[in-house]
């Protein structure tokens, strides 16, 4: 008798919930699990619910069920689902019969906007070039030691490059990439006699090479380690790996052991992978060997392979 009163009662609440619900546009779901809570509750509908959900027939069992589904339809009811606005009425105020002084109520005039004096952009102070090249960084090339080279180029040349070598430590001092000219010198990638090309190493690690022509030119060159810094270790690894091959007499037996796979980047821009492979000779066999590829800003050169 108690349990079926405790039904009536917690069923009658949960309707009034329910029209609440649908009034404030609760959740769906919160509805929904009131509805089924109040179905449970109400004895004449809980009996019916009773046939096809037979745990219902004890009424115990449907009022803790009825109650259950209660609390979770109340715990996914929001707190409030309107928001309160404050509004402020202004009342004019009644007239006192006396003259307003308009002066008395008029807003502070604000100060006049202060001027901003621009103050003129400094200009960068002059940097002596002279000051970033060694005082023998650009020596000329004179003297028993050179004899070889003044011999292979001749006087006229010789000359030639001894007015450049100055002019060739001053351009790439105004590089930003160049911290101090230390060496300027004749590179081995000069034609004797035809074209001259200059190497410049800095103190900070960066190589320039500068040709005669490019002496006429306002373009800043790149440093070797600016042009192979776009080389990834992959095309550095691929670019071996096709060197190789082209040395073997049967290239499709390559087997490259991937775990021995090294590659080296020095502080000049030079990159060297090297790396054990095996592949096979003529009569079949197949032979550990070791593979060395150097890389620089004009491109790769020939691996050199040795037996392991």
């Amino acid at each position: 008798m108690i349990v079926a009163v405790l039904r009536w009662f917690l069923g009658l609440n949960v309707l009034l919930l329910l029209g609440a619900a649908l009034f404030e546009g609760w959740p769906a779901a919160a509805a929904a699990l009131y509805v089924l809570a109040a179905a449970i509750l109400l004895p004449p509908i809980g009996a019916r619910l009773s046939t096809y959900l037979r745990p219902l027939e004890r009424p115990w069992i449907a009022l803790v069920a009825g109650f259950v589904f209660c609390i979770v339809a109340a715990a996914m009811t929001p707190v409030s689902t309107k928001t309160e606005s404050k509004v402020v009425a202004i009342t004019p105020s009644a007239p006192s019969g006396k003259p307003t002084d308009v002066a008395s109520q008029a807003q502070p005039v604000p100060p006049p906007p202060t001027k901003q004096v621009t103050q003129p952009a400094k200009k960068p102070e002059a940097v002596d070039i002279r000051s970033k090249i060694h005082p023998d960084a650009a020596a000329p090339i004179q003297g028993p030691s050179w004899a070889k080279t003044i011999q292979d180029w001749g006087d006229d040349w010789i000359r030639r490059i001894n007015v450049a070598l100055p002019r060739v430590a001053e351009k790439i001092a105004r590089s930003p990439d160049c911290d101090y000219v230390e060496v300027v010198g004749i590179s081995s990638r000069s034609t004797v006699r035809q074209n001259a090309i200059f190497y410049v190493d800095c103190r900070n690690h960066e190589r320039f090479y500068v040709s005669e022509a490019e002496l006429g030119s306002t373009a800043a060159p790149a440093s070797k380690n600016a042009k192979t810094a776009g080389i990834s270790d992959a095309v550095a690894i691929t670019a071996c790996v096709e060197q190789v091959k082209d040395q073997l007499k049967l290239p499709l037996s390559f087997d490259r052991h991937v775990l021995s796979t090294k590659v080296y980047r020095s502080p000049y821009g030079n990159i060297a992978v090297e790396f054990d492979f095996s592949a096979k000779n003529a009569l079949g066999g197949s032979i550990p060997q070791h593979a060395r590829c150097a890389i620089d800003d004009t491109g790769i050169y020939p691996a050199e392979i040795s037996a392991r």
